[in-house]
C-alpha cells in the first residue's frame, strides 16, 4: 500500500506517539514531516504515487 501501514516508507521506521507526521491531501499517505518536506520542496506528487 505504502502509506498508512506500519511506518514511514521513506525512512522504513515505525510511527511513534509522538512523531510529527505528514498527510498527503490527494492521496492520504502518510510520512514522518521531516522524511516527506524535503521531497515536497522538489517535486510536486507523493513519492509513492509519482
Amino acid at each position: 500500500d505504502g502509506g498508512g501501514g506500519g511506518g514511514c516508507v521513506i525512512c522504513l521506521a515505525d510511527y511513534e506517539k509522538s512523531d510529527e507526521v505528514r498527510v498527503l491531501r490527494d492521496c492520504g499517505h502518510l510520512f514522518h514531516t521531516h522524511c516527506v518536506d524535503p521531497w515536497l520542496s522538489a517535486h510536486a506528487t507523493c513519492p509513492v504515487c509519482r
